[in-house]
């Protein structure tokens, strides 16, 4: 998965998806409601802060994304 992140797992319809430390980055966990369809500027940044990475590497992860920086 992008940035490294994999399924963990799902509580209703929420989705976590956890990477493992390496290099520059801490162990992260990033918590998804995967019942919205359209996610909102603050969930967004949310996320962003979850994953420990900055908002131009998560937004650059996949083609769909890298097209908003």
């Amino acid at each position: 998965m992008a940035l490294g992140f994999a399924f963990k797992r799902q509580d209703g319809s929420h989705a976590q998806y956890e990477r493992p430390a390496s290099e520059g980055h801490k162990r992260a966990i990033v918590t998804v409601d995967k019942s919205i369809r359209s996610f909102s500027v603050d969930l967004i940044k949310s996320m962003i802060r979850q994953s420990t990475f900055s908002r131009e590497d998560f937004y650059g992860a996949t083609d769909k994304t890298r097209k908003r920086i």
